[in-house]
């Protein structure tokens, strides 16, 4: 049997994005920019190491 969403019910959701569904991602969308792929150049911004797209985030909800 399905119920009904309503207002106030929760979830949780858990999922590991790996380096392929960041390469994956960068390909769909054309955002190949270097500080998704590029270890070299991560390692000069603040984050130290490649990031995931947010929009990849935020496509999981």
């Amino acid at each position: 049997m399905i119920r009904k969403i309503k207002i106030g019910d929760e979830t949780r959701y858990f999922r590991t994005i790996t380096s392929e569904d960041v390469r994956k991602f960068g390909e769909l969308s054309g955002d190949m920019n270097k500080a998704h792929f590029d270890p070299e150049f991560a390692k000069t911004t603040v984050f130290k190491t490649p990031i995931v797209h947010g929009m990849l985030v935020g496509s999981l909800f």
